[in-house]
């Protein structure tokens, strides 16, 4: 019953201690390809689907390079626009949710790619799906791309200067395959101009003789080619492990690091912003990384949760863990950047939920480690940190009952790092939290987000903004700088 006669073979399975003939083998040859994957386009009116370069380079061709055998489908192109200008992450996923046609994700793996005029978060494309945090608890299914940014008219943007991105083929295409290789799990590869390095880090490494984007490679880069053929099938399907997962492998071999070290002359350390929590409130948590060399360092540019570098694990008394990780990778942003000899970085960790639910659900004292893993070019960099938390016991029946729902809501941890009013489960449960006078301080900064981001009634929510800071809500440092950059 084999498809074909030809590369076909039946065997004998031998037992050589007794020479003994114990089964049979079958193998034959199915395909030339290691991987199979689907591309899912969905655009709103007035949005082109990235299908390929100017020179006919397209996601087969693409793929083909690496082993795989990938299509693309361009299927829904007028998807209902959202009320704004832009598009955020939330809703995204929203239309991921709505609009990806429904597969087993195990038969078939179908990447999910929403292209829209404008993105809240970025510029050119962002892989918002990055953990199985989300409401359909699938992880690196989905990706977002502008097509009516307007490219600088600055000379590193070389032949599109001026161009609005989905008008400049090459760019949008380019875009849309370097967010799909996130979704695959893999980082930026600064080592060559192909599909992993940055679109602006590209642009800016453009001469006369070769202007942007004539200097794109249009291939990924050998070790990515490695990891996309070989990483076990849980680091780049939909649905597998978180983003980030894979950056404890060796890049030349796709195996594991087991003897990782930190990375010298760099100190890594945590602090919480309140030793003592309330069950039900987020953990905040502040970050320091220090470069303590006497030469200046190539480290990552932001060590939040948004920025793909970080993830960590919580550890309850009974050596339970539970592990999280990013919610949103927003690539765009430049990822290494020099740290002076001597100064710090600092930035927030706001620590609710993971992939297996609340990291905090009950009363007790909780360990709290946190990861940091950058590549720069051949060089792997680590530095680990721990901090510690005591998450104290419901005061009243009411701060029990309302802290058990918050826990048991999904929707509410994108709702704290979304903002806006598209997730309504999510918003019903803030709404609760800013009830219960023990919880309320925890959460204002969160409505705080949400009103700013409201599509309506604007100068009405200010005003509510306004009466809300004057309660001296709990944030974090991050969470000041942004209040003030909301309010500003």
């Amino acid at each position: 019953g084999f498809k074909t006669t030809a590369n076909y073979a039946i065997g004998n399975v031998i037992d050589l201690s007794n020479f003994r003939i114990i089964g049979r083998l079958t193998i034959g040859h199915i395909s030339p390809h290691f991987r199979q994957a689907t591309i899912e386009i969905d655009t709103v009116a007035g949005s082109e689907g990235p299908l390929s370069t100017t020179a006919g380079k397209d996601w087969k061709s693409v793929f083909s390079d690496c082993n795989w055998d990938v299509k693309a489908v361009l299927s829904q192109q007028n998807v209902p626009e959202i009320s704004g200008k832009s598009w955020s992450n939330a809703e995204l996923h929203g239309a991921l949710l709505a609009h990806r046609e429904k597969i087993d994700l195990d038969t078939e793996w179908r990447f999910h790619i929403m292209a829209v005029k404008n993105l809240d978060a970025t510029e050119r494309g962002i892989m918002y799906d990055v953990g199985a945090t989300d409401s359909d608890k699938v992880s690196r299914a989905g990706i977002g791309i502008a097509t009516h940014w307007t490219i600088p008219t600055t000379p590193e943007w070389g032949l599109v200067q001026g161009q609005r991105s989905g008008a400049a083929t090459d760019v949008l295409f380019r875009t849309a395959v370097h967010e799909i290789g996130h979704a695959l799990g893999l980082q930026h590869n600064l080592r060559d101009n192909g599909f992993m390095n940055a679109t602006n880090t590209i642009a800016a490494s453009a001469t006369a003789d070769t202007p942007f984007p004539k200097n794109v490679k249009w291939a990924f880069s050998e070790a990515d080619k490695r990891r996309l053929r070989h990483f076990p099938d849980v680091y780049v399907r939909p649905g597998g492990t978180a983003f980030g997962a894979v950056m404890k492998t060796l890049a030349a071999t796709g195996t594991f690091d087991e003897a990782e070290k930190p990375t010298e002359d760099v100190v890594f350390t945590a602090q919480p912003l309140m030793e003592k929590v309330p069950i039900g409130a987020p953990v905040r948590v502040e970050l320091t990384l220090q470069n303590t060399s006497k030469n200046d360092q190539l480290l990552p540019n932001d060590i939040s949760l948004k920025s793909g570098f970080v993830k960590g694990k919580v550890t309850n008394a009974l050596g339970e863990e539970r592990a999280f990780s990013s919610l949103i990778v927003c690539m765009d942003a430049e990822e290494l950047s020099i740290l002076r000899s001597g100064e710090k970085r600092i930035s927030s960790l706001t620590l609710l939920r993971g992939p297996q639910g609340a990291l905090f659900p009950e009363a007790g004292f909780y360990d709290i480690t946190i990861d940091i893993h950058w590549e720069n070019g051949e060089i792997h960099g680590f530095a680990t940190t721990t901090a510690s938390v005591n998450i104290s016991a419901a005061e009243s029946l009411d701060h029990a009952k309302v802290a058990k729902k918050l826990l048991a809501t999904p929707d509410l941890l994108l709702t704290l790092v979304f903002g806006g009013d598209n997730l309504p489960k999510g918003v019903a449960a803030l709404k609760l939290a800013l009830k219960q006078p023990i919880l309320r301080p925890h959460f204002v900064f969160a409505e705080v987000r949400r009103l700013v981001q409201k599509r309506d009634n604007k100068a009405g929510n200010l005003q509510k903004v306004a009466a809300l800071m004057l309660e001296n809500p709990v944030m974090s440092i991050c969470e000041t700088k942004k209040a003030a950059q909301l309010l500003g």
